[in-house]
């Protein structure tokens, strides 16, 4: 145990420390239960701290502000001052430990000596919670490490109103974690709300238009793709923690059960056996609904996984349906540059011979009109027309002239294997005799018959 101490706190040690404050905010419970009590909130320094830690007050929380930069934790606080709260404070090291590396749950750390307070730990929404509890006197000595990455929501003032209507259970040892719990699956509960407001509103705004084969553009596709995609990631992730915390009541409900209705001083036995029911009945009741959550939420993911798998299609089917007019496209205008290539072929030749002879084939001062060597201009213009035409063809059309060439050696040929075909069947009609005419009465096999008996007479009767 020692050893993951130290491993503990050389990973606590190991994070980044800054903005020191001189004061830090503290929250109380001066009272007994029962008698009006409020929570207090104060600002102390470290000094005051340890001087109400140790006085008779039941209930001590010092706040520690910290946020993330780069995924690594910065605490607003000096290295020196946390541990000596932990240590003023009676704190299992192994808390700051989990503190550093995030650890997720509730977690017991009973430490080795029967006399020292034990240790808990608890990840809540966006903060984390270490403390003492005292069995002898029920005092609870904590420290919480809290962040506002959102300030919207707000969670550590709403965990300091669950406590507040709590305060009948705070000489209770798990009044802390049942307060996180019950601050936790409001903060899930809020998210179930928004993410299936949020997933509705896509729904309602694509499925109707993939159904109903609207045009989208592809802008309006990939945005609808992005916000999906967004939204599984964000699910998945609350998932995730509402398992965490299916398990950490688990745990809860486990450790109320081991410690029983033991009795505490200043409460009569009926009164700390209504504790005892109420917060295993709020256990339960917060594990029921963590559990239905759940299942909302995977039932949510299904559907945003569905809904983004249609939009991937349509996209897919957009985007081949652009490709194949971009094709069309590419081949009407390959056969328009064909077209005026050609043209532009057929009058090269005629083009290239009037400007090298200059003929002048057509006098209009004159009569006739045409001269006599304009048969020249044709006599070369033509051919080379043509030549030009049939190398075209040659390079352009190798294959069909390919087939046009076998084919007419085919229906050459062709003739020739008739003239054979018949002289085999001529040879094969000269081999075989002809059956002899039924009229004559005769046939082979009776004269085959009648020459074997003749040359080989019977040796006995029959």
């Amino acid at each position: 145990m020692n050893a993951l101490r130290k491993f503990a706190l050389d990973d606590f040690q190991g994070r980044v420390f800054r903005h020191c404050p001189l004061q830090y905010q503290i929250i109380t419970v001066d009272s007994i239960p029962g008698l009006g009590n409020d929570l207090v909130q104060n600002a102390a320094t470290l000094e005051e701290i340890e001087r109400i830690a140790n006085t008779n007050v039941p209930f001590l929380l010092v706040k520690v502000f910290h946020h993330r930069s780069r995924g690594q934790p910065i605490f607003h606080s000096s290295q020196m001052d946390c541990q000596r709260l932990q240590e003023i404070f009676h704190i299992d090291p192994c808390g700051l430990g989990m503190v550093a590396t995030n650890m997720a749950g509730f977690h017991c750390l009973q430490g080795d000596a029967p006399s020292r307070p034990a240790s808990y730990y608890m990840k809540c929404a966006t903060f984390k919670l270490i403390w003492s509890y005292d069995q002898g006197s029920h005092f609870a000595r904590a420290i919480a490490f809290y962040r506002t990455s959102d300030p919207k929501r707000q969670t550590f003032q709403s965990f300091t109103t669950t406590m507040e209507s709590n305060l009948d259970l705070v000489l209770h040892s798990l009044f802390l974690p049942l307060s996180g719990a019950t601050q936790t699956v409001t903060d899930i509960d809020s998210k179930l709300r928004e993410y299936s407001l949020v997933f509705k509103t896509i729904e309602g705004f694509t499925a109707s238009r993939i159904d109903s084969e609207a045009e989208m553009e592809p802008h309006e596709l990939s945005e609808m793709s992005r916000q999906i995609s967004a939204l599984i990631v964000k699910i998945e992730k609350i998932i995730h923690k509402t398992r965490q915390w299916i398990l950490a009541m688990d745990s809860l409900m486990k450790f109320q059960l081991n410690q029983g209705s033991r009795p505490i001083q200043g409460l009569t036995i009926e009164s700390n056996e209504n504790n005892c029911v109420s917060v295993l009945g709020g256990i339960q009741l917060i594990q029921s609904k963590l559990e239905v959550m759940e299942i909302e939420f995977n039932y949510i993911l299904a559907r945003a996984k569905n809904l983004h798998i249609a939009i991937t299609q349509k996209m897919t089917r957009d985007n081949a349906v652009a490709s194949t007019k971009l094709a069309r496209a590419t081949s009407l205008d390959s056969s328009s540059m064909k077209s005026v290539a050609i043209m532009t072929m057929a009058f090269l030749p005629a083009t290239f011979f009037a400007a090298l002879f200059a003929l002048p084939s057509l006098d209009w001062n004159a009569k006739p009109v045409v001269q006599d060597n304009f048969w020249v201009y044709w006599a070369f213009t033509l051919p080379c027309t043509a030549l030009v035409f049939v190398l075209w063809a040659f390079l352009t059309q190798r294959k069909e002239l390919g087939y046009l060439y076998t084919w007419i050696r085919r229906q050459i040929s062709a003739p020739k294997v008739d003239e054979q075909v018949a002289a085999t069947v001529r040879t094969l009609d000269e081999i075989f005799t002809p059956v002899p005419s039924i009229v004559s009465g005769f046939f082979p096999e009776d004269d085959v018959l009648k020459e074997s008996t003749s040359r080989n007479p019977p040796t006995r009767r029959i």
